[in-house]
């Protein structure tokens, strides 16, 4: 029966077919693997057409009647330009250039160059696209400040802000352009890559640069006909009434070099020393110009790395000539700061001042002899007329984290006072205070261990100008009078609180009958 009905069906298997129906098989699947990649290909082509055209629109924005943007190299696009030039954008100074485009029109010819750079904003790099035509004006820029904070830093991307350097020319300074209020560092941003991009326009196309009007030694010394290149030995050796100084040693941390400004006559008229003590952002370089008598005539301050239009104004003129005419010995305390800079303001009054001392110390030859050491004994307790030891306090136990103890005269055995150590948290960690004290509680002498905290900021509270402050005073003031070291409030509250624990030491002496 299954064979009648195998014979009834009329069907033959597969098998007995032959090889035809793979054979079709076969085919059908190469077609519809091939329709898959023709489709998979021209997918592939529309959506990078679309990136193109979304890359482009920008591009077009800038150059309305541009039809072209060719994908080149910087050799092509500088072969396409008559007497354009090659530039080396591995340089340092076009470190934050991130693609440069000819802009052609119909008729083939480059009428602009497209350039897009990213200066840091203040959370992030900030893309900037910028249009130059071949006269060397701005066409207008795009800026993509997403990244930047909303309502604060983001509206450098808003025509309000962009639309201000339409027209202006790379050589400006764009020193008019209104900053956004609030969004000072992003501001500056977008003005710091226009500038950039203004450079290498000018770079390539040979256009002349803005004119900063920096100012340089030939102003601060017209009569100077040389400014030597030599050793500080050979240098001093010219200078009349000169010693010579370890400028290696710990005081004069910052120095970078000295230069002789020198007449007609080979006589040396005056003294370039450049120093750098940290701003915001890291060393701001400075060159103090005197004259031999000690004459503050100049200052050059590179500002450049510090915050666009917040730190950097401490390297304009209006700022530096503050300290013109003043002499070498001045203490620069009414030196105005700049607002919103206080550490940039203040490395470079520590620069005017370290390179005072260096003349100061070179001319008249009064630098410490670093060999005289003085014990910290000594400076608790300058007054002694022994020599001080220390000696444990039978029954006193200091709170944790203090300690205290008399401070004995070897020979004698008098008490001379008392010595408390505690230790504050600094803006970078512990910060330990040493205080000394009489036995009526008056401070008598103090220091303070701010190795740990920031060079030329916070550093400061440990030095006399700041210390100096608290000696002859009771321990048990609250001290609200105390001037903080600029720049450094956590620093200087730190030693003040240290000092109100040291009190409350003393307190528990006293209550001890000791």
């Amino acid at each position: 029966m299954p064979k009648n009905k195998k014979q009834a069906s009329g069907k033959t298997p597969i098998i007995e077919r032959g090889p035809m129906p793979v054979l079709i098989l076969v085919i059908i699947c190469t077609v519809c693997v091939a329709l898959l990649a023709l489709t998979a290909t021209m997918t592939a082509d529309a959506i990078e057409a679309r990136k193109l055209e979304a890359a482009n629109a920008g591009k077009k924005a800038l150059f309305p009647d541009a039809v072209q943007f060719p994908e080149e190299s910087l050799a092509q696009l500088v072969a396409a330009i008559p007497g354009a030039s090659m530039i080396d954008l591995n340089a340092s100074e076009y470190a934050d250039v991130k693609a440069i485009t000819r802009a052609v029109n119909r008729d083939g010819k480059t009428i602009g160059l497209i350039i897009e750079v990213a200066s840091s904003g203040y959370k992030e790099p900030v893309p900037v696209m910028a249009g130059i035509d071949m006269a060397g004006r701005i066409s207008g820029i795009v800026v993509d400040a997403s990244g930047e904070t909303a309502g604060v830093g983001s509206p450098v991307g808003e025509s309000t802000f962009t639309d201000q350097f339409i027209g202006m020319a790379t050589d400006d300074t764009f020193a008019d352009v209104d900053m956004v209020s609030g969004g000072t560092i992003s501001s500056g941003s977008v003005i710091k890559s226009v500038k950039l991009v203004s450079s290498v326009f000018n770079a390539i196309l040979g256009f002349e640069g803005a004119d900063e009007g920096g100012a340089t030694r030939e102003d601060f010394f017209p009569d100077a006909v040389d400014f030597p290149v030599e050793s500080l030995e050979e240098a001093v050796g010219q200078i009349p009434g000169a010693v010579l100084v370890d400028l290696t040693a710990e005081d004069y941390d910052g120095f970078r070099g000295l230069t002789r400004a020198v007449d007609a006559d080979g006589k040396t008229i005056g003294l370039l020393i450049e120093v750098a003590k940290n701003g915001y952002h890291g060393p701001v370089p400075a060159e103090v110009a005197f004259d031999l008598s000690g004459q503050i005539v100049g200052l050059i301050v590179n500002a450049s790395e510090e915050t666009f239009g917040v730190g950097q104004p401490v390297g304009e003129k209006e700022y530096t000539d503050q300290f013109v005419g003043r002499p070498a010995d001045d203490s620069f305390e009414d030196v105005d700061i700049i607002s919103d800079a206080t550490i940039s303001s203040n490395s470079v009054i520590r620069s005017v001042k370290l390179a005072s001392k260096i003349f100061s110390d070179l001319m008249t030859g009064q630098a410490e002899d670093p060999a005289e050491e003085v014990s910290e004994l000594q400076v608790l307790f300058p007054d002694a007329e022994e020599e001080l030891v220390e000696a444990e306090i039978d029954g006193m136990e200091a709170p944790e984290g203090t300690d205290i103890k008399f401070a004995l005269g070897e020979t004698s055995g008098d008490r001379a006072g008392l010595i408390v150590r505690v230790t504050g948290e600094g803006r970078n960690g512990p910060l330990p205070v040493t205080v000394g004290l009489d036995l009526s509680g008056r401070i008598t002498g103090l220091l303070v261990d701010a190795s740990g905290e920031t060079p030329d900021i916070g550093q400061p509270a440990g030095e006399k100008d700041f210390t100096d402050q608290f000696i002859g005073r009771q321990v048990d003031e609250l001290f609200d009078d105390i001037d903080a070291v600029s720049g450094a409030t956590i620093s200087s509250n730190a030693v003040v609180q240290a000092i109100q624990a040291a009190s409350a030491v003393y307190g528990s002496f006293q209550e001890g009958g000791h």
